[in-house]
């Protein structure tokens, strides 16, 4: 849905490495091939791609994932008006394949990624106006010696409690200079990274989530967690474990996870005077 320049190979243009569930950090402002790509995801050879596509809020719509050049239709997914939803998966795609719904993103998540899942992927609103990303998927070799994990993949905590996300990465030499980010995805507009560390032991927390967010961490044992306090329903995002060494060029290693906060289990009390009543 971005305008697109002529491609120069370099303009407008970040991306990172992933381990584990991958996603498009900034937006394209260049052409991939002869298509436009509004998101550049870069992925290692056999993990797991998250492709990210924006769509419309509590309303009825009508999807569609498919690869650009040809194929079948990827994911096709309808929501009538009276909330039901039914979903389809071409056949080569299934068991490996999956359809993720957040406010605001429909995320299409390829596991197993292969080196022919290259290339460029659309996803297509049926509404009015007609809303179209398109999204480049690059697949990589292994070849970085540091690694990020986040265990496990979704975290459900209810509403008012504390949670803390773990990042563990390969440790590395005293004298190397590392920076971790933490950041939630989608982003928001005036919504920045929660928390950035940085070599040799500078910690910056975003003013949003200060007094609310620390990091527990031990780096050369390669140890960087997410402590974030009292979360709220709109803490209902993925977050992201970035770990990039400085002064070098190497791309940045990431994993993520999903935070799903719940409504707060009922006060019994308040229950046993509703039931004596």
């Amino acid at each position: 849905m971005k305008s697109c320049g002529m491609m120069d190979g370099s303009s407008g243009t970040r991306s990172v490495r992933l381990r584990g569930l991958s996603v498009a950090l900034m937006l394209l402002s260049t052409c991939a091939y002869t298509d436009c790509a509004d998101y550049n995801v870069m992925v290692e050879f056999g993990q797991t791609a998250l492709l990210p596509c924006e769509c419309p809020s509590n309303r009825p719509w009508f999807l569609l994932w498919r690869k650009v050049g040809g194929g079948p239709v990827l994911v096709r997914y309808n929501r009538e008006e009276d909330g039901k939803e039914d979903i389809e998966i071409a056949a080569e795609y299934l068991n490996r394949t999956e359809l993720r719904l957040l406010t605001g993103y429909c995320f299409l998540e390829l596991h197993n990624v292969q080196r022919s899942d290259k290339g460029l992927y659309k996803c297509h609103h049926y509404i009015s106006p007609e809303l179209i990303d398109i999204i480049y998927l690059q697949v990589t070799e292994s070849s970085s010696a540091l690694s990020v994990s986040i265990q496990p993949k979704v975290y459900k905590i209810p509403s008012g409690e504390d949670v803390t996300i773990p990042c563990r990465f390969t440790p590395q030499a005293a004298d190397v200079q590392l920076q971790v980010r933490w950041r939630a995805f989608p982003n928001v507009l005036g919504d920045p990274e929660i928390i950035t560390f940085t070599s040799p032991n500078t910690i910056k927390v975003e003013s949003k989530y200060k007094g609310r967010a620390t990091l527990d961490h031990n780096i050369p044992r390669g140890k960087a967690d997410l402590q974030l306090q009292r979360v709220m329903r709109a803490d209902t995002r993925v977050y992201m474990c970035t770990v990039e060494v400085l002064n070098e060029d190497k791309d940045a290693v990431s994993d993520m996870t999903r935070l799903v906060v719940l409504d707060p289990p009922p006060d019994v009390s308040e229950v046993n005077v509703c039931l004596k009543r």
